[in-house]
């Protein structure tokens, strides 16, 4: 049971020790990962058609997340590469709990009383029916309380995903290491995530916010709409894949210089 237990540990958290010698570089990476997640909370919001194309008579839609979510992978990649499995899967549950907590508060801000007729009430007004905090509208969907638990689950096991296969293909290249190999890791860990994340969240998001029957009408309609969405993401991520090569040299040539700028404690000795 303990080496399930330990088994368990080490692939959803990780078992290096934390490194209080990490430098601030690694805060900013968790930081940027953490808003590009709360901004694609918001834009998930909206979808629009790709291109006027159709399956079936209906179009194909994309969540304007697509701008922001693919950058969670870069970053991903980033840390994975330059800080080991156990930063990433950290930062993974890190950006979950700020998320939530980005999004309990706006539920309190949602529901406090405000002066009737007043500018307040038109900014609270205006966060329920963007955020969908009405909880139930018509009767018949959640709004965003659903979104909001289709886009953890959907990040949570995407990116653990991402992590895992990365770390995989590292731990076999690691005497060999080369560029080509760190793009083949790169590549292919976040297309699988990314697939993974699209294949949960694109249907829940629907569901949620009552789409089917309406913008969204058959099974083949969101399996283009998940392979169109994670083909997007894959094209993202090959185009920008020369920036996240450089983040990625630039930021072991920044540790390694931190590292060797520490200074090494002093051991005080007691009697």
């Amino acid at each position: 049971m303990q080496k399930v237990l330990t088994k368990l540990k080490s692939m959803f958290w990780g078992d290096e020790p934390f490194h209080r010698s990490h430098s601030t570089l690694f805060l900013a990476y968790v930081a940027i990962s953490t808003l590009m997640v709360i901004l694609s909370l918001i834009l998930a919001q909206f979808s629009m058609p790709f291109f006027g194309l159709k399956v079936q008579g209906f179009p194909i839609l994309i969540a304007a997340s697509i701008i922001t979510y693919p950058v969670t992978y870069i970053v991903s990649d980033v840390i994975s590469e330059c800080y080991g499995f156990s930063a990433s899967i950290r930062t993974v549950w890190l950006t979950f709990a700020a998320n939530l907590t980005f999004v309990l508060f706006l539920m309190i801000g949602a529901v406090l009383p405000v002066p009737p007729g007043s500018s307040f009430e038109i900014v609270q007004k205006g966060l329920i029916d963007l955020m969908g905090f009405g909880f139930l509208k018509d009767g018949k969907q959640i709004g965003a309380l659903g979104v909001l638990f289709a886009s953890f689950l959907a990040f949570i096991v995407g990116r653990w995903t991402d992590s895992i296969i990365f770390a995989i293909f590292k731990r076999k290249a690691e005497k060999k290491d080369s560029k080509g190999l760190f793009v083949m890791r790169a590549v292919v860990s976040s297309v699988v995530g990314e697939l993974v994340d699209c294949a949960i969240f694109m249907p829940l998001l629907y569901l949620f916010t009552n789409q089917y029957g309406d913008t969204v009408n058959s099974f083949w309609q969101v399996l283009c709409i998940i392979l169109t969405f994670t083909a997007l993401k894959l094209v993202y991520e090959i185009v920008v894949l020369p920036i996240t090569m450089i983040l990625t040299k630039k930021t072991k040539q920044y540790e390694a210089k931190y590292q060797a700028s520490i200074k090494p404690h002093k051991q005080v000795v007691t009697k």
